[in-house]
């Protein structure tokens, strides 16, 4: 089964800022799906998400960046939780079966509808997450194949689609989306032969960032020296790492362009990453020139001090989440319990004698009667049997 979430401004009413999309139909505007290595565990899965609308420089709880509003805000970031079921033992059939293309399809059928709405999908991905997006494609190839479009065709549909990898080492140049992967060479985790020539290229070339395109695909390969941690929220919480605003320039660049039904290829990814890629100027410095060029359409943004007022509400929500989930882990251990003492209590009256359950009952102080201490004076049934077995051992 799957479930696709949306990226929502936190309230008292949704404290996690998450909210489930129904279906693909409900959805029309461009979106940025992120894709997690772990799409069935929470706390990835609206990680994965945060980092996206971060990447999009939209203000999150990690911090103002470019202090777009997310609501209103013209794009949806999205993610989805995956558990297998009868019907579905892969995420990425399910996911093109039940999301992609009914998004795909939902304005029309033919080749230049498709071709259109292909444009409002953005993919981001971490890790795995990339084989799971083509998987998908795979799939959205043979959807396409059985409603009739030749294989020239199917290529120019999916290649409207954009796809972010980072860190994986999917040969991105034998799918169909326009991509570009972004390849930490110092991560441990990502050690092959392919990386350490990666690396050493770098060295030979005494750079610190190296891009280039992959042969006659539309695809682009970024790799650079960054700080090896194998995680994305510190590709992002590190204001030092130098992959950063080209990254960012990328996946704005997509999204400003599926708002604009614009078709972007490989040419345009090069001419954005030699903008925003200069190992002379700082990290800062190049977010900031990004942040003041970004419009979206004229998406409103917060102030400066607004955002730093939003910071510090999400920050209140995020409290009283987890004193919520606290609430409800001690409601729920309690009802265990009460259902653990009731059995105990059930026990003691089917298996022990009157008295003794009396006995029980009023020594736990949960039995009051008057002769409650002429009751406990009484022999219990351990010395009663205890009688019972000297006198059987005597004989």
């Amino acid at each position: 089964m799957i479930t696709i979430y949306n990226k929502i401004d936190k309230s008292m009413e949704n404290t996690s800022g998450f909210q489930v999309v129904p279906n693909a139909s409900s959805l029309d505007r461009p979106f940025l799906l992120c894709i997690s290595t772990k799409n069935n565990l929470t706390k990835s899965i609206y990680g994965m998400i945060r980092e996206g609308a971060q990447a999009a420089r939209v203000q999150t709880t990690q911090g103002i960046a470019a202090g777009f509003k997310l609501n209103p805000f013209p794009i949806d970031f999205l993610g989805f939780r995956f558990e297998q079921d009868q019907d579905y033992k892969q995420a990425y059939v399910e996911l093109a079966n039940k999301f992609l293309y009914p998004y795909l399809i939902k304005n029309g059928n033919t080749f230049e509808e498709l071709k259109m709405q292909a444009r409002k999908m953005n993919i981001l991905t971490y890790c795995t997450g990339a084989d799971t997006y083509k998987g998908a494609e795979d799939r959205l190839e043979v959807l396409l194949e059985r409603d009739g479009y030749s294989d020239e065709e199917i290529h120019e549909i999916l290649s409207q689609v954009s796809l972010v990898a980072m860190e994986s080492m999917l040969e991105t140049a034998e799918m169909h989306a326009t991509s570009i992967s972004f390849v930490d060479v110092n991560d441990s985790r990502m050690e092959c032969q392919k990386v350490i020539s990666y690396r050493e290229l770098l060295d030979q070339e005494n750079r610190r960032i190296l891009f280039s395109p992959l042969g006659n695909s539309n695809s682009v390969l970024y790799i650079y020296k960054g700080n090896g941690v194998h995680r994305i929220k510190h590709f992002f919480a590190d204001n030092e790492n130098i992959a950063k605003p080209s990254l960012c320039a990328i996946v704005s660049m997509l999204l400003e362009c599926s708002l604009n039904g614009e078709e972007v290829d490989r040419t345009m990814i090069m001419n954005r990453l030699n903008e925003y890629t200069n190992e002379d100027v700082s990290v800062s410095e190049l977010l900031d020139r990004l942040d003041e060029e970004l419009s979206y359409n004229n998406a409103p943004r917060y102030t400066k001090d607004e955002g730093n007022i939003k910071l510090e509400l999400d920050a209140a929500y995020k409290i009283l989440r987890k004193t919520n989930e606290m609430f409800i882990n001690t409601l729920e251990e309690k009802q265990g319990q009460d259902i653990r003492l009731r059995n105990v209590v059930r026990g003691l009256y089917e298996f022990s004698s009157d008295v003794t359950f009396q006995q029980v009952l009023t020594y736990a102080r949960m039995w009051y009667i008057k002769e409650g201490n002429e009751l406990l004076s009484i022999p219990s049934d351990r010395q009663v049997r205890a009688v019972i077995i000297d006198d059987e051992a005597s004989v």
